[in-house]
């Protein structure tokens, strides 16, 4: 795997950061009513105040979440940060099966990614929200997985 290069300080292979895509979405969709809100608090009625803060307040979270997603790959683990499950490292000896899902297929499934990689250990099941990664980045990750 020629792509997959490593570093001399880390030994990290891959550290896959997510895209500008979500970022753009989701600022247009946060950051597009807060900054009318903003506006309109500014210059016609400062009692919106509280309406531009909460927008806005949204719009940072948005952006928090988006950049706090991270996997990274390293000689013999894989690791998934985010901000609401934490750090989860996964040794590839540790990995029974990963798999890409699009969709719901049971009630829980609601509460996960719509397009994600489920990746299930013995006792751990991680889900990774593939929407906010370039497929090209994936690539190295995929095919040490073995998935297709």
């Amino acid at each position: 795997m020629k792509y997959l290069a490593t570093t001399e300080q880390n030994h990290e292979r891959n550290n896959n950061k997510t895209m500008q895509k979500p970022y753009v979405i989701f600022g247009v969709i946060m950051g597009g009513p807060a900054f009318i809100c903003i506006v309109i608090t500014f210059i016609v009625d400062p009692s919106m105040w509280k309406i531009a803060l909460m927008y806005s307040l949204g719009a940072l979270f948005v952006m928090v979440w988006i950049s706090s997603n991270r996997i990274i790959i390293t000689e013999d683990q894989v690791t998934y940060k985010s901000l609401f499950g934490g750090r989860v490292s996964l040794s590839l000896s540790q990995i029974k099966s990963a798999k890409i899902l699009v969709g719901v297929f049971k009630y829980l499934d609601r509460l996960k990614p719509t397009v994600r990689l489920e990746v299930k250990t013995g006792d751990k099941e991680v889900n990774i929200p593939l929407k906010l990664y370039d497929r090209e980045e994936l690539v190295p990750l995929f095919d040490l997985l073995g998935v297709e």
